[in-house]
């Protein structure tokens, strides 16, 4: 239980004498009784210092430094009570005054200490703010952060597989033809009988199938080699630094894994363009690879076709 502070303490009892010592003054002497009665004043005084001394000490406050002062007033009064001798009463006073002292001591230390109590919560809660504060900026700016990446990977990538939308796919061939003058190949590959597995088992199996394909040619092809969604079941794969003859291969052991990997049956078709000899633009690539898919399709599927 939190003790009560020194003023909730002291201030009932300091109204309480004053009233007793006010009471007794005018009730006893009069207004005019008042200078003439220095000694039932300091009788009143006596009373009134006992009394505080005694609550302080019982209720065991930290109040020395007010003991100390009512002592000092206690002693002074103590003095003028007691000492007969009319000149040496006036010894009282300067124990009065240094009373006097040690109280305003006692509630100026308060004072400071209460104003560096205030101070240091003050700073406590200015620093808890400011903490609060930087916390919630991080938190918004990880959330833009998260949010601009989010938008990044929402027009670059393809929102039902890992692979890049068209768009990216197109950009990516676009800055390769502009930035690599070294040979390189472009595969375009559609799924076969595509329609049939939607019809057959329904439009979330189809989804699943793409994403199946998309996962098996992603752990086929090497790190520097690109994917793309181009349409519904039709991907683009570049392959940067990679001949005509390396391009077969790598649609050769692409189809060969889908046929042992994939689920329901699935088999792709897969068309051939190579740069330089087939083009040095991106849509020269694209057109002689669709043209070869389209062979692949006419031999009955589940082939690899470059067309020279």
């Amino acid at each position: 239980m939190k003790r009560p502070n020194s003023n909730n303490v002291l201030n009932p009892v300091l109204i309480c004498s004053i009233f007793i010592l006010l009471t007794g003054i005018f009730g006893i002497y009069g207004l005019v009784g008042i200078y003439q009665n220095g000694l039932f004043i300091s009788i009143i005084l006596v009373g009134t210092s006992i009394l505080n001394i005694l609550i302080l000490w019982l209720r065991k406050n930290n109040e020395r430094g007010l003991i100390n002062g009512l002592l000092w007033l206690l002693l002074s009064n103590l003095f003028i009570l007691l000492v007969t001798h009319e000149l040496f009463k006036y010894g009282g006073i300067p124990l009065r005054g240094i009373s006097y002292l040690s109280i305003y001591c006692h509630f100026l230390k308060g004072i400071k200490k209460k104003i560096v109590i205030n101070r240091t919560e003050a700073d406590s809660l200015k620093a808890s703010l400011i903490e609060e504060y930087n916390q919630k900026m991080e938190k918004q700016l990880s959330n833009m952060q998260l949010k601009q990446e989010s938008i990044i990977v929402s027009n670059q990538y393809d929102t039902m597989t890992t692979a890049y939308n068209k768009k990216a796919i197109l950009e990516v061939l676009n800055s390769l033809l502009s930035l690599v003058k070294k040979p390189m190949s472009v595969l375009m590959i559609d799924i076969d009988n595509f329609k049939q597995i939607n019809d057959t088992y329904g439009h979330i199996v189809g989804d699943n199938c793409i994403k199946n394909v998309v996962d098996i040619m992603q752990n086929s092809v090497r790190k520097a080699d690109y994917i793309g969604r181009y349409g519904g079941d039709e991907f683009l794969v570049v392959l940067p630094n990679t001949s005509s003859d390396e391009a077969k291969s790598i649609a050769e052991k692409l189809r060969t894994k889908i046929i042992q990997q994939s689920d329901y049956n699935i088999t792709i078709s897969v068309g051939i363009a190579c740069y330089p000899e087939d083009g040095n633009k991106t849509t020269e690539l694209i057109e002689k690879a669709d043209k070869g898919l389209y062979a692949s399709k006419r031999k009955g599927k589940n082939s690899v076709c470059y067309i020279k």
